[in-house]
């Protein structure tokens, strides 16, 4: 939400209604991942919640996109809208904004980094008898954060239009 606020103080109002657009599906795809995570984990501990790749192949996939997704990795739409709030403030002549915006959305990402990598790819935690995942329980947040992923390839006009009218308004 800071981006957003960011973008829409720094006059990128459409580049803030694509990251909020793109952040919304991202976000959904998370958190049914996440759900899925405490379903084949029982915890809700990053710490035991280890082993994804080894355990739910699909889920992993699903964890570490939506990772790469919400840290703005291209091609994902939060890339493109992040970038695009970035140019208008340099070019807005905002440059220490625009430094303290690279420099948090860097801090983010490295925090987030070292527990999405552990829970994706280290060893589980011998302790914990993780169960499988349905692939009900998979396709509602694939298809979101797919969604995410082709609004960054590929821009619709339709929504393009949707996007440039409430950024008028």
């Amino acid at each position: 939400m800071g981006i957003i606020a960011v973008g829409l103080g720094g006059g990128a109002t459409y580049a803030a209604l694509l990251h909020a657009a793109g952040h919304s599906f991202i976000k959904g795809a998370l958190f049914m991942t996440a759900g899925n995570i405490l379903r084949i984990f029982k915890t809700k501990s990053c710490e035991w919640a280890k082993g994804l790749a080894a355990i739910s192949p699909a889920t992993a996939v699903l964890w570490f996109g939506g990772f790469l997704a919400i840290s703005a990795i291209p091609p994902f739409s939060t890339f493109v809208s992040k970038f695009l709030i970035l140019a208008t403030l340099a070019t807005g002549g905002h440059w220490v904004t625009a430094g303290l915006y690279l420099l948090f959305i860097a801090a983010v990402f490295l925090g987030m980094s070292h527990t999405v990598i552990a829970m994706t790819f280290s060893a589980p935690a011998p302790e914990v008898k993780p169960t499988g995942s349905p692939k009900g329980f998979i396709i509602p947040a694939a298809i979101l954060l797919a969604a995410a992923l082709a609004l960054g390839l590929y821009m619709p006009d339709g929504i393009q239009a949707l996007l440039e009218e409430a950024a008028r308004l």
